[in-house]
């Protein structure tokens, strides 16, 4: 999967790089435009309502995810590079002879001298942190995709309640449909954005994770069919244990926030611009009211290969595959 995450970072790097300037641009636009309509008309005493706040909360959320994506990759890491050399200091001092360990199931040719050994050791451990930071960014970078949006279609539901003002005006007034239009217009830009910002990232980590739910499916199996053996060192279990718990969260965030885009991105009856005070403006505004509420009650969806849909059902069904298959190789070998 390191090579796999790494092969789209380089060679898919400006469909990445489209993703940061589209969420650049949005937010950017969002922070120094503000609600500019070009139209004096503040009577509705509402309250002018900034993006700032919307932000601010996806953005302590993006914190916090990468935080832990961080801290879960970097001890799963450092266990996974300790744990042979415990092991082997483990196995010197109960006096039994033990060949040279690795980190990695490598070809080692160079054992026969320690020197070379440690040599192959040292770039071993190369290997692994690299791969760790591999997984830290790709990770982080489509996780952080998925709170962006969620919390971009969540500030486009509540900005687009304002269209028509507080609604404590019923008198129609050009000045007041003028805003609305402009308002309409920016929800309109808005979801068109955040959807070219969906439809990116379902094609980039479409193969990607759908490749990784076959092999965390298999892994997890694995896993469970190691813990049965009795011969397992208290390292090997250690390593066996984070292993499978960081794969298992792995898996969640993915399902979690494929799952909130889903959920984000449509607009029931009573939200969004459902919800606006659409009576206090003209027909004609009311018909672009309509036709907007009509494009935001399409869901948009991530997926995970070309069958399964990237949500919190899906991954029920993972750790429900990998169950399966582990009682029926563990009848097998009973």
């Amino acid at each position: 999967m390191g090579f796999i995450k790494l092969y789209s970072m380089q060679f898919k790097r400006e469909d990445w790089r489209f993703l940061l300037n589209q969420a650049f641009i949005l937010e950017n636009d969002e922070l120094n435009n503000g609600d500019t309509t070009g139209v004096d008309y503040d009577t509705d005493d509402e309250d002018n309502e900034k993006f700032s706040g919307h932000i601010l909360v996806y953005s302590r959320k993006f914190l916090s995810t990468t935080s832990l994506l961080s801290q879960m990759y970097s001890f799963t890491g450092f266990v996974y590079i300790l744990s042979p050399f415990i092991e082997y200091g483990i196995y010197k001092i109960k006096g039994e002879d033990v060949d040279w360990l690795h980190i990695l199931p490598v070809w080692s040719p160079l054992d026969i001298s320690a020197f070379g050994y440690a040599a192959t050791v040292i770039a071993e451990i190369v290997a692994s942190a690299y791969c760790v930071c591999v997984h830290i960014v790709f990770d982080s970078f489509a996780t952080g995709t998925m709170i962006f949006v969620c919390g971009q279609f969540s500030l486009l539901h509540a900005y687009s309640q304002r269209i028509g003002g507080s609604g404590k005006k019923f008198n129609l007034c050009q000045e007041r449909d003028a805003r609305a239009h402009y308002r309409i217009k920016k929800c309109h830009f808005i979801h068109v954005t955040l959807l070219r910002m969906v439809k990116q990232l379902d094609e980039i980590i479409r193969n990607i994770v759908g490749i990784y739910f076959f092999v965390a499916t298999l892994t997890l199996c694995c896993v469970c069919i190691q813990l049965q053996s009795k011969d397992l060192s208290a390292t090997q279990l250690i390593s066996l244990l984070q292993y499978m718990c960081a794969t298992l969260t792995q898996l969640f965030l993915y399902c979690h926030y494929g799952d909130a885009v889903h959920n984000e991105s449509v607009v029931a009856l009573g939200e969004g611009p459902f919800a606006s005070a659409w009576w206090s403006l003209g027909k004609k505004m009311r018909s672009e009211v309509g036709i907007l509420c009509i494009r935001m009650s399409r869901s948009c969806k991530l997926f995970a290969g070309p069958f399964n849909v990237l949500n919190l059902e899906s991954f029920i069904q993972i750790v429900r595959t990998a169950y399966s298959y582990y009682a029926v190789l563990r009848q097998t070998s009973e």
